[in-house]
């Protein structure tokens, strides 16, 4: 049983909600929502307020992330652990082939959402940056590199 609740801005009315059994469902015409809804807006409006009191842009990212990252488990971001973290990082890495850049903005996100908006410090550790790849240096033949005298700007050096 679902307990409908006034939603807390016109903004946040959904158009539809979608039920346990996928069919979606019409918002009646007073604008109810239901009570998990009403708490996902509060969580959003939570980290809207954190990211403005830590000055970062409303624009960023983070907030879409979050959204995807809910979407992705299909249920709020604060019911999930460090295993679903693990699980999407492997889905952005594997399925999205993303980048090792872009999951770390998706990083970023995530340690801002627990850390900073649910205050769940521990949880830091289990959401790792990925590495980066680094280029291996050219390593020229002995016909392709220049003699080492001709390296040194002047004759003092050269002796």
């Amino acid at each position: 049983m679902e307990i409908w609740t006034k939603p807390l801005s016109r903004r946040t009315l959904p158009r539809a909600c979608t039920r346990a059994d996928g069919e979606a469902e019409r918002v009646d015409i007073e604008g109810w929502v239901t009570e998990k809804e009403l708490s996902m807006t509060q969580l959003r409006q939570k980290m809207l307020e954190e990211l403005q009191r830590l000055l970062y842009s409303y624009r960023t990212a983070y907030i879409r992330i979050v959204r995807d990252f809910a979407a992705y488990f299909h249920r709020p971001p604060d019911k999930l652990g460090p295993e679903h973290i693990r699980q999407y990082q492997a889905y952005l890495f594997q399925s999205k082939n993303l980048s090792s850049a872009s999951v770390s903005q998706y990083v970023s996100a995530l340690r801002f959402l627990y850390v900073k908006t649910l205050r769940r410090h521990f949880l830091a550790e289990y959401i790792p940056f990925p590495k980066s790849p680094r280029p291996l240096p050219v390593v020229l033949s002995s016909e392709e590199a220049p003699p080492y005298q001709l390296l040194w700007p002047t004759a003092r050096a050269r002796s």
